[in-house]
């Protein structure tokens, strides 16, 4: 084939690709689905173009201008991805958050749990404290006995108190989350157990008299605690779910898509436990009133459901969008 008719045959394909070169300025994600694909195909058979150019006809024109297109356009393809902050701001605010209420049947699942055996364990150990204190936590003498939530602590005790809770809580919600991975028997193991220790305590607590010390304790950061210890066993289940039933997709891609998600949800409650550390380090134990307790403990739940809610609802709305 002479170089004219080299060039007459393939030159409409070069300008079309040309032009989607122009219409994307640099960034193919300025393109269309359907552009995209299109260009994908028109790059790879200019690369066959110019691998025949530089055979047929090295040094010439139609050869290095070949060679410049086909550049360019493995700049576009293959360019390095800087930070898009549009999508950081967005999982900050709607993914992660999002992450949680695309599956609310997992969320009730983890819920009863951990509270089901939390209200049966309450009711047992107020109606049983003898036998029943072979089901609570070590130590659970100090909570039950306290005659105030008013801890006396230093700033720096307090301090030292936020760090031994926020540690606590995250060994429990890590135990409750990497269990998904044993398709999630060790992180129902994880929530029903809490769930006993938990109602254990709150009903030998009520039963010796002390319940008024108990809530004034616990309204502060009960809420969004618990809140965050679910969330964790719902991403656990989620990881375990995808192994036990990943419907149409093999189980590698089942557990990478879900377990991606369940990630997400994890870093939303390893954040929330910091805060919750430090309203139980520093708040609860101070002795607050009833009222101040709830207020801050209610607030600080609404919070967290409402940013998870609306975090379910914006992506509903961009997934609508997409499709």
């Amino acid at each position: 084939m002479n170089i004219d008719a080299f060039y007459q045959s393939r030159s409409g394909d070069w300008r079309e690709l040309a032009d989607l070169m122009n219409s994307a300025r640099g960034r193919l994600s300025r393109l269309n689905r359907d552009s995209i694909v299109r260009f994908a195909t028109l790059y790879r058979s200019t690369c066959a173009d110019l691998a025949f150019a530089r055979r047929e006809y090295a040094g010439d024109a139609i050869h290095y201008s070949l060679e410049t297109m086909v550049a360019r356009c493995s700049s576009m393809m293959y360019e390095h991805r800087a930070i898009d902050k549009r999508k950081v701001l967005y999982f900050i605010t709607t993914g992660a958050f999002a992450s949680i209420a695309q599956r609310p049947r997992l969320l009730f699942a983890s819920f009863l749990l951990m509270m089901v055996p939390w209200v049966a364990s309450s009711f047992y150990a107020v109606a049983n404290p003898e036998n029943a204190h072979g089901l609570a936590p070590a130590g659970v003498e100090s909570v039950i006995e306290r005659p105030s939530a008013d801890f006396q602590l230093s700033p720096d005790e307090k301090a030292q108190a936020s760090s031994e809770i926020l540690t606590n809580n995250i060994r429990i919600s890590f135990f409750a989350f990497v269990g998904g991975i044993t398709a999630g028997v060790v992180t129902i193991i994880t929530m029903i157990y809490n769930g006993v220790a938990l109602g254990t305590t709150f009903g030998l607590t009520v039963e010796a008299g002390n319940g008024g010390v108990l809530w004034g304790f616990v309204f502060p950061h009960g809420f969004l605690e618990i809140s965050c210890l679910i969330v964790a066993g719902a991403a656990g289940l989620r990881v375990g779910w995808a192994l036990v039933s990943p419907g149409f997709r093999t189980r590698a891609r089942a557990l990478r898509e879900e377990g991606r998600q369940a990630l997400a949800s994890a870093l939303v409650v390893a954040v929330s436990l910091f805060l919750c550390g430090i309203v139980e380090g520093t708040i609860s134990t101070s002795g607050v009133s009833a009222p101040v307790g709830i207020t801050i403990g209610l607030s600080l739940f609404s919070i967290f459901w409402g940013l998870v809610i609306q975090g379910g609802i914006r992506d509903a709305k961009r997934e609508r969008v997409k499709n």
